[in-house]
């Protein structure tokens, strides 16, 4: 009987730890930048923090699985070279983050929210290559998914 008792009782364990572990993960560090105007509530904040996170997490994670889950099935990526507008399935930036794994930082310094959509300006810098992001972000259930992401290289 107390063989029974104790495995359950170690798996509750191991599953709590692993559990923990994946929460971890999803606390990505994504911060607001104090001096931007943003106005919304903790839940969206929370959010939108969470969706973006999984953005700048997955340069370090190496992994497109990581990126899947902040971005809606058919969003896209937009940006302007040598003065010509491309648009491209995000999957594009999911090789990217496949090819290996990169530092990666950002800072929120705009946001606006209206019920079910938000925009967001993002400075980020992907290992020394940095860039103004902006995101257009559509409530999907109780997630925020990130639908458009276009881009400015700054350097």
């Amino acid at each position: 009987m107390r063989k029974f008792i104790c495995i359950p009782a170690a798996a509750l364990i191991i599953t709590i730890t692993l559990i923990a572990a994946q929460t971890k993960g999803e606390t990505m560090p994504v911060k607001i930048a104090d001096n931007a105007a943003c106005a919304m509530t903790q839940d969206e904040k929370a959010g939108i923090l969470k969706s973006i996170g999984y953005y700048l997490q997955a340069a370090p994670d190496g992994s497109r699985k990581t990126a899947e889950k902040g971005f809606a099935e058919k969003a896209t990526m937009s940006w302007s070279a040598d003065g010509k507008l491309n648009v491209v399935p995000i999957d594009l930036l999911y090789e990217y983050f496949d090819e290996k794994k990169r530092p990666a930082s950002g800072e929120i310094t705009a946001c606006s929210v209206a019920g079910d959509v938000a925009m967001v300006r993002l400075e980020s810098d992907f290992d020394g290559a940095l860039f103004t992001d902006m995101f257009t972000l559509v409530k999907d259930g109780d997630d925020w998914k990130i639908v458009s992401k276009v881009y400015h290289l700054k350097n």
